[in-house]
Formats: C-alpha cells, sequence, structure tokens
C-alpha cells in the first residue's frame, strides 16, 4: 500500500516504446496510403485498414496500461480528484 511519503515504483518503458511503435507504425501506413496510386487495387484498400488497426491497437494499449494502473491504486487513490500537471 502506498503512503504519500512513499515513492511510487517507476514504470517500465517497455509499453511506451510498443505504443509509440505502434503508432508510429499506422501513421506511416497511413501516410504511405497517400503516395498510392488511385488505381492501387487492393492495396488503396488494404493500406488505410492495415493503418487503422494499427493505431487502434495503440489506443487499446493505453487503455489497458491505464486500467491497469488504476485498478492497482487503493480506494482512497482512486477516489482523489486529479491534482492536474505538476509544476
Amino acid at each position: 500500500m502506498n503512503t504519500p511519503n512513499t515513492p511510487r515504483p517507476s514504470r517500465s518503458g517497455g509499453s511506451m516504446k510498443v505504443f509509440l511503435a505502434l503508432l508510429f507504425g499506422g501513421l506511416a501506413v497511413l501516410a504511405l496510403r497517400v503516395f498510392t496510386a488511385p488505381d492501387g487495387g487492393f492495396f488503396t484498400m488494404l493500406l488505410p485498414v492495415l493503418g487503422g488497426a494499427l493505431v487502434a491497437a495503440a489506443i487499446a494499449l493505453l487503455v489497458v496500461r491505464e486500467r491497469r494502473e488504476r485498478k492497482a491504486m487503493t480506494e482512497s487513490e482512486r477516489n482523489q480528484p486529479d491534482q492536474g500537471m505538476p509544476l
């Protein structure tokens, strides 16, 4: 249980790296769609779908991580109002 004076354990950067890779991968696929010819056929439809799937996976990763962090909090920590940005 964390008290106000106990420092929180640091997060590992693994999930953030995966999130950034998925996000930039999705954006790169969507940008690649712009450069394909209008008569690209199958790839004209496939590339936006792949890009959207990668961005959706990145959003899902954020939601799962946020829920995991919230579940690890005590009841009193969950009920506290947001403190805003640190100075």
